[in-house]
């Protein structure tokens, strides 16, 4: 029985359906700019062999485009005519309005519904998702390459290699980048709020417990001030 979805539960549905691919994972959208936990995602079903296949509309940045290079098992199609958004693993489809870009889903109003493999809407949109592909042009495939080194990544994500920073709510050492000072597991939970201003622990430079730290305050008042001195 299909399930109505608002934009939040679309977007974590998403990374569901990516999560739990055994086989194949197949992404249709116009625009693609992978919010982060979606792109690990990505990355993790990649590393375990999973075929991850992105057909995409007109462009894509040359970041975005180098970003999804790097998972194992990638194809990458390019179809300019594509205007339809629907994702799929070998069990259930999400049919939708939100393209996979950042922007939409932090700030859109989007619909969407999730469709099991038992359905006969899944199996005529998995069929006319073929014939899309069929009719897209494969920009690049990776035939389950290692990851390059992070040396390699300095081009697609040079956060990664600033200095270390700390989990604002778990205090786990992570890249140094205020506009991310969560790990993986807590961004994934802090996401389910999307409250800027929630309070957190610890601070993301100095890695203190601290009171006042929030997503959108992630440095303690020490912290903050050095930043700007060293700025001055």
């Amino acid at each position: 029985m299909a399930e109505f979805l608002t934009t939040k539960d679309v977007a974590s549905r998403v990374e569901q359906l990516v999560r739990k691919a055994k086989k194949r994972i197949i992404l249709i959208s116009p625009f693609i700019r992978c919010w982060d936990t979606l792109y690990y995602r990505l990355l993790e079903a990649g590393k375990k062999g999973v075929e991850v296949v992105v057909i995409y509309g007109k462009k894509i940045s040359k970041p975005e485009r180098e970003r999804l290079q790097v998972i194992p098992y990638m194809k990458l199609y390019s179809l300019e005519e594509l205007h339809a958004k629907c994702y799929f693993n070998e069990s259930e489809m999400v049919l939708t309005s939100l393209n996979l870009y950042d922007y939409s889903e932090h700030n859109n109003y989007e619909m969407g519904v999730v469709v099991g493999k038992e359905e006969p809407a899944y199996m005529e949109a998995f069929q006319e998702a073929q014939t899309i592909r069929n009719f897209a042009e494969l920009k690049y495939e990776n035939h389950g390459e290692e990851i390059p080194p992070i040396k390699k990544l300095k081009r697609i994500h040079p956060t990664i290699l600033r200095k270390e920073g700390y989990c604002i709510r778990c205090g786990k050492p992570i890249p140094l980048f205020a506009k991310r000072p969560f790990c993986f597991d807590c961004y994934s939970r802090w996401f389910v709020v999307n409250n800027l201003d929630l309070e957190e622990n610890y601070c993301h430079s100095c890695g203190k417990k601290k009171n006042g730290i929030s997503m959108r305050v992630p440095y303690c008042m020490n912290c903050n001030e050095g930043l700007i001195n060293k700025l001055n």
